[in-house]
């Protein structure tokens, strides 16, 4: 229901939704009244007012010092948090070429690690590194197990830190895992005695 005025009031239909009722004679005083819900929404009264242009700017001004002390921070937080992702990876990989190597009592990695060259490029697949290709029964490639058991055709070639095949038992099962995820976010090399380099973008 559309609210009355005491004093004498012209009723004007402006849209099918919206009535504004105009009191008084000689002072216009407005009010805007939407029937939808019986919700209603006043307009400004005379005399009051908004925001002036010079507050307006004030709150623009104060925006844009907050603006450039937090972003240059908040960049250099990401950048730090990266560096020191990259640097976490790095130490935990390097750990696991150094355990695979122990375990399979390699002093050095035989020919055909991944070293960075056109054939062998850094790669992030665990599962093919640091030596996916290392042969069984090839003298000088893999040819005993830890215990000095001879390994079978049938056993799994190379010395990788993800899905890896130290037992000589004839069978490719029961495989070691020296790093949680078969990828990882960076690229690595690696040289014959183990030592790993991180490459940051894929070659």
């Amino acid at each position: 229901m559309i609210p009355q005025s005491p004093i004498r009031a012209s009723l004007f239909r402006l849209k099918s939704s919206v009535w504004v009722i105009v009191d008084g004679d000689d002072q216009a005083y407005h009010r805007e009244y939407y029937l939808k819900g019986g919700k209603q929404m006043r307009l400004p009264k005379r005399g009051e007012r908004g925001f002036t242009l010079i507050e307006l700017l004030i709150v623009v001004a104060i925006l844009g010092v907050l603006a450039a002390v937090i972003i240059p921070n908040v960049q250099r937080f990401i950048g730090a948090g990266e560096t020191e992702a990259q640097e976490t990876e790095l130490s935990n990989i390097q750990l696991a070429v150094t355990a695979m190597m122990v375990d399979n009592n390699l002093s050095i990695l035989p020919d055909g690690y991944v070293d960075g060259t056109a054939l062998l490029l850094a790669t992030n697949d665990m599962s093919a590194f640091p030596h996916k290709t290392a042969a069984i029964g090839v003298a000088g490639q893999k040819e005993t197990d830890p215990d000095g058991t001879t390994y079978f055709e049938s056993d799994k070639n190379g010395y990788i830190l993800y899905g890896h095949d130290i037992d000589a038992d004839g069978v490719a099962d029961d495989l070691v895992n020296y790093v949680a995820q078969p990828q990882t976010a960076y690229w690595y090399i690696v040289t014959a005695n183990g030592t790993v380099s991180q490459e940051p973008t894929e070659p």
